[in-house]
């Protein structure tokens, strides 16, 4: 099991990476939900696009954040069957050397088997890293939009009790069935099904995809 790390439940500024057909939508909501909310993309375009239709700031410095999205993309661009997760582990090198011990890094992004502890690696045990895949699809987003049920798995359990505290607003025992002891601090309202281990979410998001596609 990982080192666990000071676990913060003061969660105000938030930094979205990624700000396409997935990343945008996830940052205009979680600024809907009152964080503070800033958005990070290598394309003009998606920032400008960002800043016109949610008003989202973009930053270049990773350095005060309390949360990170991420929502780049992982598969090759002429081949979305095909994963590639290079851009991925190039956004955590970054948040590693800039970003402060402690924070919640969220991958939301669709990831192989094994990626999560690639991305703790990275990060050297010092920040929480839950995957928390998302459930988006522009072609059914009234049905399938940024906040319906989906699962979370943490590298650890103070991991998991983060990741859980900033999506749903609750605290979870990762060793029962269910989760408990509602919070009242700021949280997005999505209703999270937490699973023993970040593997299992990693598999069943592609899962899903398979069936999807």
């Amino acid at each position: 099991m990982p080192n666990h790390v000071q676990y913060n439940n003061q969660f105000n500024k938030v930094l979205v990476v990624g700000l396409g057909q997935l990343g945008l939508p996830v940052a205009r909501y979680v600024k809907e939900r009152g964080f503070d909310t800033y958005g990070y993309d290598l394309s003009p375009q998606a920032v400008e696009m960002a800043q016109k239709t949610a008003a989202i700031e973009k930053t270049v410095n990773f350095g005060e954040y309390d949360v990170f999205i991420l929502c780049v993309s992982t598969h090759k661009p002429d081949d979305m069957f095909s994963p590639q997760i290079d851009g991925l582990l190039s956004i955590v090198e970054k948040i590693s050397r800039e970003a402060k011990s402690g924070a919640l890094v969220s991958i939301e992004s669709t990831i192989p088997k094994g990626t999560s502890k690639k991305v703790f690696d990275i990060l050297d045990h010092r920040m929480h890293v839950v995957h928390a895949p998302h459930r988006w699809y522009s072609v059914e987003e009234k049905d399938h939009g940024v906040n319906q049920l989906r699962v979370i798995g943490g590298m650890c359990e103070c991991c998991l009790k983060a990741g859980m505290q900033f999506y749903k607003g609750d605290s979870v025992n990762v060793n029962a069935q269910g989760y408990s002891s509602p919070s009242s601090t700021k949280n997005l309202g999505i209703p999270m099904h937490p699973v023993t281990n970040i593997e299992i979410a990693e598999i069943i998001k592609i899962a899903e995809s398979a069936h999807r596609y």
